[in-house]
């Protein structure tokens, strides 16, 4: 069983590296390793877990931070 994600900008983001994992409305950035994709979903091989919450729009303005605050959540 793969674990797949919805495709999104935050690939464009992070270098396909890197997702931002929400948990009480705080997203934190983390670490990912991306295997085979397509048109609507990448597969996760490392860095997150099945049930986890990702950004997947733009995170460019989050910057250099560790950690972000999600509004509305």
């Amino acid at each position: 069983d793969a674990l797949m994600v919805e495709r999104g900008a935050f690939l464009a983001s992070g270098g396909g590296s890197v997702a931002w994992v929400v948990r009480d409305g705080i997203a934190e950035r983390r670490a990912i390793r991306t295997g085979i994709s397509s048109l609507d979903a990448v597969e996760i091989l490392d860095g997150l877990e099945p049930g986890e919450r990702i950004v997947v729009s733009a995170t460019d303005a989050f910057g250099d931070a560790e950690r972000v605050r999600i509004a509305g959540l």
